[in-house]
């Protein structure tokens, strides 16, 4: 088909409070510095991790 429409999608608001290394020995290790982030944050302010944790309520597989 010749279809003309394309999908933009902006991710650019979910910038400003995504978290960036600061350290260049964090570079390569996203995943680490991701679950670094989250929980430190989940244990300092716990009311913050609310809607994640209601997210994962919500969308769980087979009871998991």
């Amino acid at each position: 088909s010749q279809d003309s429409y394309l999908l933009e999608l902006d991710f650019e608001p979910f910038n400003a409070s995504f978290p960036r290394p600061s350290q260049s020995s964090f570079i390569g290790k996203g995943v680490q510095f991701l679950n670094r982030h989250l929980s430190s944050r989940m244990f300092h302010d716990r009311d913050s991790m609310q809607p994640l944790v209601d997210f994962l309520r919500t969308h769980n597989y087979k009871g998991s």
